[in-house]
């Protein structure tokens, strides 16, 4: 127990001894308060006046489209902060010092799962204030009821941040997959902010098989679990139930883990 405990403190004073995690953490609330206060003013605002006409859904509907945007745009940020907790060891080479500490490959991995879902629930809980402030005033700009009263709005908050969560393990296990530091974010970046969303609305839209396929792509996964989504909002995609995603999400973190041990943490890394 007490290798252990030394090898999760180990790993969080390597991440705390960094403002990466930090400038993560702002950033991601910077761009969730823009982006929900973008979104909320033109998802209220009816068609006829230029806006996407959101007055003709359900209320609890239109507002959880809009809390839910970290699942769907934010999870870049515990992603990206994953990968760099391995990769960033392996180009400046402090990964051979760790171990020298501790020898056990698979403590320092998971380790690093574990610390880096922490950090990734705590980029949810920043995303999830930034998103509610900015939708708040974007309502209230618009007379829209923002439901803060509801549980079912308190249950997406919670379940974002249990989305970032386990996005912030699935960037460990892609870290450990793909080592080299600039061709892991290059490859993060292309695919979540724009091979997952074409390839997802192009299956949706390429009959009943595809558009099953779809549904199993770690972004529609991780908004399955929240049970909100902009895509299913608009009407160009369906989504897993909640329970399903959730495991569809943690099984990408489970399978990038293991593919890195029995690959990357196998080799020499000195």
């Amino acid at each position: 127990m007490s290798a252990w405990k030394a090898s999760l403190t180990s790993e969080l004073r390597k991440s705390t001894s960094t403002s990466l995690w930090w400038i993560l953490a702002g950033g991601a609330f910077l761009y969730l308060g823009f982006m929900g206060a973008l979104m909320g003013f033109a998802a209220s605002v009816p068609v006829e006046e230029g806006g996407l006409g959101g007055d003709a859904m359900d209320p609890v509907a239109l507002v959880k489209s809009v809390y839910s945007l970290p699942a769907a745009m934010g999870y870049v940020f515990p992603l990206v902060l994953g990968a760099l907790a391995i990769t960033g060891e392996i180009r400046h080479r402090t990964l051979t010092s760790s171990l020298v500490a501790d020898p056990s490959r698979t403590r320092l991995l998971v380790s690093k799962v574990v610390v880096q879902g922490g950090f990734g629930a705590l980029i949810g809980a920043c995303s999830v204030v930034g998103v509610a402030l900015g939708a708040v005033l974007a309502f209230a700009a618009t007379g829209t009821d923002p439901l803060l009263g509801s549980a079912e709005v308190w249950q997406t908050f919670g379940l974002t941040v249990l989305a970032l969560w386990l996005w912030g393990m699935v960037g460990v296990g892609f870290g450990a997959l793909v080592t080299n530091q600039v061709a892991s974010i290059v490859m993060i970046l292309a695919f979540t902010q724009l091979i997952e969303p074409i390839l997802r609305l192009a299956l949706a839209a390429g009959g009943d098989v595809t558009s099953a396929i779809s549904l199993y792509l770690p972004g529609a996964a991780a908004e399955a679990l929240v049970g909100a989504s902009i895509y299913t909002a608009i009407g160009a995609a369906d989504l897993l139930p909640q329970w399903a995603g959730g495991l569809v999400l943690l099984a990408y973190a489970a399978l990038f883990a293991l593919l890195g041990r029995v690959t990357t943490l196998r080799r020499d890394l000195t």
